[in-house]
């Protein structure tokens, strides 16, 4: 698994209300250009990196590429709420050669998708190219948060995803408890995607847990986040 990133700082997102700071990450990291006047989030990343594609590689479709191995991920297809996304929304179907991630499914069938429309991109977009995804593995901001929280060690026996994280670990976390696993479980149940499907709940985080303040006449999903929680 490699060692963490030594006294790695939170990352500041100080993003205007109409911007989700996964956002400035998505076209900043992700795609490779940032957007003219957008610049709160400072992201160190080559224009090929993607935070999203080694976890994708490696834990949800369950291949590894050659010399990247820094990120192990022993998930079983049946624990993982995004791996069902990597597959359905972002590939369409498992690929036979594992193209770029395309991002053209409907509203129910994943959170993230709507976060990438709502949230990312604003509106679906009419001709919108394919994320080209490339990234080496410790650049992925995401390695952090799988380590430490979804599963603090690699399971003996794939068991579900465990969460036993504090608040200051990541955002994500209490999205997960609330959310997808709908309380603090006691038993730590698989995951489970039970979200009204008018509410994306990335897209609840970003503007209860990132941005601070929830959009009126949209409180399904509760996120009492923590002011020290680093995105």
């Amino acid at each position: 698994l490699g060692a963490p990133p030594p006294e790695k700082a939170p990352v500041q997102l100080p993003c205007p209300p109409e911007v989700s700071p996964l956002k400035q990450l998505c076209q900043k990291c992700f795609l490779g250009a940032p957007p003219p006047e957008k610049a709160p989030v400072q992201l160190p990343c080559p224009p090929e990196v993607s935070p999203l594609k080694q976890l994708c590689q490696e834990c949800f479709l369950g291949a590894p590429p050659p010399e990247k191995a820094l990120v192990q991920l022993s998930c079983p297809p049946e624990i993982s709420p995004l791996k069902q996304l990597c597959q359905e929304c972002f590939l369409g179907a498992p690929p036979p050669e594992k193209g770029p991630i395309q991002l053209s499914c409907p509203p129910e069938v994943s959170p993230l998708k709507q976060l990438c429309q709502e949230c990312f991109l604003g509106a679906p977009p009419p001709e919108k190219a394919p994320i080209q995804l490339s990234c080496p593995p410790e650049v992925s901001p995401l390695k952090q948060l799988c380590q430490e929280c979804f599963l603090g060690a690699p399971p003996p026996e794939k068991a579900p995803v465990q969460l036993p994280c504090p608040p200051e670990v990541s955002p994500l976390k209490q999205l997960c408890q609330e959310c997808f696993l709908g309380a603090s479980p006691p038993k730590k149940a698989p995951v489970q995607l039970s979200c009204p499907p008018e509410v994306s709940p990335l897209k609840q985080l970003c503007q209860e847990c990132f941005l601070g303040a929830p959009p009126p006449e949209k409180a399904p999903v509760q996120l009492p986040c923590h002011p020290e929680v680093s995105p």
